[in-house]
């Protein structure tokens, strides 16, 4: 009898801490939190949308996406090495074949932006070895070699 009693009470703490760890840990629905910061990106509201974006945890599964759209924001409020630092960060942590070309494009615009279009069009050439039929990497290579004769 005893050590139903003892079952029963383990039972009932363990049901009360989950719950409790739920209260002080909500469900983040990451999907929707990125589509709100894109809606915020789109809107111009980039410094909100970041905020939005670091919403989402390491863990989770959209969390390139989320550093890809903080890198996006950053890139259009012209803090272009901050930008390169999370499109870097966002390679490092193991971004899908879909979304590493677009990384890759991101730091090339980066840097493109910043006068170091040689080092630009370096990434360029290497992303499109990778990823040859992503046709952003080429356009943006003839706008940094066009930057580039203009120098």
């Amino acid at each position: 009898m005893t050590r139903h009693i003892a079952t029963a009470i383990l039972v009932l703490m363990s049901i009360s801490l989950t719950t409790s760890a739920q209260e002080n840990n909500p469900l983040l629905i990451s999907g929707e939190l990125l589509e709100k910061a894109s809606n915020l990106y789109d809107s111009g509201q980039y410094k909100k949308a970041v905020d939005v974006y670091r919403e989402i945890d390491r863990n989770d599964t959209n969390y390139v996406k989320a550093l890809y759209g903080i890198s996006s924001c950053l890139f259009a409020d012209s803090q272009f090495t901050a930008s390169i630092a999370y499109a870097k960060m966002a390679l490092s942590v193991g971004a899908d074949p879909e979304t590493e070309p677009e990384l890759y494009d991101e730091i090339g615009n980066n840097l493109n932006e910043q006068d170091a279009s040689k080092e630009a069009i370096r990434i360029y050439d290497s992303a499109i070895r990778k990823y040859p039929c992503y046709t952003l990497l080429y356009l943006n290579k003839g706008t940094a070699l066009i930057r580039l004769a203009d120098e």
